[in-house]
């Protein structure tokens, strides 16, 4: 299908076409990603004919999704409502409504947003006898969702904040189960803890997702890190796209040492320099180098 292929340049047809094994292509912003993704994938499904249900495709917005899934529907004319183009937690929402029973949840959970989850530390911190005024809900909230991913540990926390955590902390998750609930943080958290206990599922992943691609690798926390590697299989058809030089999700946990760990983990990975800005003039590429 030459369409796929008639508008890009050398770099981004190689990032099209290397489809086996592990690929890394570093580019910026301006560079054509998204047209690399989606003609990767599409380019997967026309002319390698993987089925789409077998290509993983995850990107940082619902915006970025969408606009993934209508350049492919233009490109070959097909649905993608139901094909694994979803942000991190929209894929594991559909994960876990398949299978958190396993982990003792109902399938018909329900998820809480951020303000939700600040409105419940709120309440916890009431039932506790603890002056809101005392800490503020929204960074212990913050705090909680920290030591859910493991990313502090409890005893890592100073006084009085320490105190705060063990009281509510519990509290907080006795809830959310109590009432079958799940806020943002369990979406990534209760998926890799469904991977890691039930090898059974982990394989029915590995079998269904012959390709997995992630956008903005480089925004990746180190939750998102681990759910990745889980969702690998054995032939290692992984691709990333990220700037090393980049990262806007600092303040969320990214972590910039995800590329590097990608790189240590697989070694043979060929590396692509998505380098033709589409963007910017010259004048702003050579004050941004």
């Amino acid at each position: 299908m030459d369409k796929l292929l008639i508008d890009l340049n050398a770099p981004q047809k190689e990032a099209v076409l290397a489809t086996q094994g592990p690929v890394m292509a570093i580019a910026g912003a301006g560079s054509g990603k998204t047209r690399v993704l989606t003609r990767r994938i599409a380019h997967l499904i026309y002319n390698e004919r993987i089925p789409h249900e077998n290509i993983l495709a995850i990107t940082f917005t619902n915006k970025a999704a969408n606009e993934m899934k209508h350049r492919i529907q233009k490109l070959l004319g097909i649905g993608t409502q139901r094909m694994w183009i979803s942000t991190f937690h929209a894929m594991c929402a559909r994960i876990l409504r398949d299978h958190i029973d396993r982990l003792g949840y109902d399938r018909r959970f329900q998820i809480i947003d951020d303000d939700d989850s600040v409105a419940l530390v709120k309440t916890m911190l009431r039932r506790a006898n603890i002056d809101v005024k005392m800490v503020n809900p929204k960074s212990l909230k913050n705090h909680i969702m920290n030591l859910k991913s493991d990313i502090v540990q409890l005893d890592d926390y100073p006084e009085p904040l320490k105190t705060y955590l063990e009281a509510i902390f519990p509290a907080y998750q006795a809830y959310l189960f109590d009432n079958q609930l799940l806020d943002f943080e369990d979406l990534l958290v209760k998926t890799i803890e469904l991977l890691e206990k039930h090898d059974d599922v982990r394989a029915h992943y590995h079998a269904q997702f012959a390709h997995v691609l992630i956008d903005e690798f480089q925004d990746t926390n180190d939750v998102q890190y681990r759910l990745i590697k889980l969702l690998v299989n054995e032939k290692r058809n992984v691709f990333i796209v990220g700037d090393e030089d980049q990262s806007i999700y600092a303040f969320r946990g990214a972590n910039i040492e995800n590329i590097r760990k990608f790189k240590a983990a697989y070694p043979d990975a060929r590396k692509i320099l998505l380098e033709k800005n589409y963007r910017s003039t010259d004048t702003i590429l050579k004050a941004a180098n």
